[in-house]
C-alpha cells in the first residue's frame, strides 16, 4: 500500500500511509453510524467511508470532505465525531487489541493481514486531532509526513 493525502481547504493536510488512514476511517464509519449526526450528505459521506475500510480506494484513496461537507454545519459535525471518536478512544486505554483490529468489518484481506499487534491509542488520537485541526482551519502544513509509531 501507498502513502496517501489527507487534505482539506487549501490543500492542508499531512501524509500517511493507507493502512492508517484505513484504520482510521474504521472509526469514522462507525461512529458516523450514529443517528444523531446530520449532515448535507450523510449518505454519500458514509458510502465513501465504507469504500475505504473495503479497500476499494487503494492506490488512490483520497480524503474527500472537500466535496461532502458542504456547509459550515457539516464542518462542525464532522468535527464533534472526531472529537467523539478522540473521547471513546481515551476510555480504551493503551491500545487498541489486535482482536479488535480482527473484528473491525472490511472487506480487504490484506489490510486485516497487516494488523497483526495492537495498535497504540496515543497514535489515533494524534491523526484524529490533526483532521480537526484540518476542519477547523488551524492547520498549516501542506506538505506534513504523519509518521506513525506502530
Amino acid at each position: 500500500m501507498a502513502d496517501v493525502k489527507l487534505d482539506y481547504k487549501q490543500k492542508k493536510g499531512f501524509w500517511i500511509h493507507e493502512t492508517y488512514a484505513q484504520l482510521i476511517f474504521q472509526f469514522i464509519y462507525a461512529e458516523l453510524q450514529k443517528p444523531q449526526y446530520v449532515f448535507s450528505r450523510k449518505i454519500e459521506i458514509l458510502e465513501d467511508c465504507k469504500d475505504i475500510v473495503n479497500g476499494v480506494t487503494n492506490g488512490y484513496m483520497a480524503l474527500m470532505w472537500h466535496e461532502l461537507l458542504i456547509n459550515q454545519s457539516d464542518e462542525e459535525t464532522m468535527i464533534q465525531v472526531l472529537k467523539n471518536i478522540i473521547k471513546n478512544l481515551y476510555a480504551k486505554g493503551h491500545s487498541i487489541t489486535m482482536a479488535e483490529l480482527k473484528s473491525m468489518p472490511s472487506e480487504d484481506e490484506h489490510w486485516k493481514a497487516v494488523m497483526n499487534k495492537d495498535f497504540p491509542v496515543n497514535e489515533l488520537i494524534r491523526i484524529f486531532n490533526a483532521l480537526i485541526q484540518i476542519l477547523e482551519g488551524n492547520w498549516e502544513s501542506t506538505n506534513y509526513d504523519m509518521k506513525i509509531n506502530w
